[in-house]
């Protein structure tokens, strides 16, 4: 997903109005926050992730699975490939960027190649909160991330999984544990 197609979508997240009594929105084109509804972890109590191929698939699961109704927006038509995540503590987030570096049996974008490449973005970049990054990481979700090392591939490897609570910790500006 390309800059422009992010914001697109961040639009479409913006515009739905999503109504929930505890409201906090933290927004940037990486990803968008907002209050998770109770009902959310019921409908999906084991995953962490869920994925979606389409603006109308996340529609349909915000009003058809979690019962929410809205006033204003529709999606856009077309394949987006993007994350939700929930959690009380950090509500619900939309992943819209790099998808296809985590790491999951679920996810059916996941592409090794570009894992190798591009999921140390995660670590540098802020994609999502720095509870569900904690997360994926004791998970084994981002075990592709690499840094370029002249001793090879694995060192590379091998620098970014040894040094992962480091890496947030500067680059988030956020304390680990």
């Amino acid at each position: 997903m390309n800059r422009q197609e992010g914001l697109r979508t961040c639009r479409f997240l913006f515009q739905v109005g999503y109504e929930f009594h505890r409201e906090t929105y933290v927004s940037s084109v990486l990803h968008e926050t907002h209050r998770l509804p109770p009902p959310f972890k019921e409908v999906v109590p084991d995953d962490l992730i869920l994925y979606m191929k389409s603006e109308q698939e996340f529609y349909d699961f915000l009003t058809q699975k979690i019962g929410i109704n809205f006033k204003d927006g529709r999606p856009e038509p077309g394949e987006r490939h993007f994350a939700v995540y929930a959690s009380e503590e950090d509500g619900i987030q939309v992943l819209t960027l790099d998808v296809d570096c985590i790491k999951d049996e679920k996810n059916p974008f996941y592409n090794k190649e570009r894992a190798e490449q591009a999921a140390l973005g995660f670590f540098i970049v802020k994609h999502c909160s720095t509870s569900l990054l904690i997360e994926m990481v004791k998970r084994g979700m981002l075990a592709d991330a690499q840094t370029k090392s002249l001793l090879g591939e694995e060192r590379g490897k091998d620098i970014i999984q040894n040094n992962w609570k480091f890496l947030i910790e500067y680059f988030h500006k956020e304390r680990v544990d």
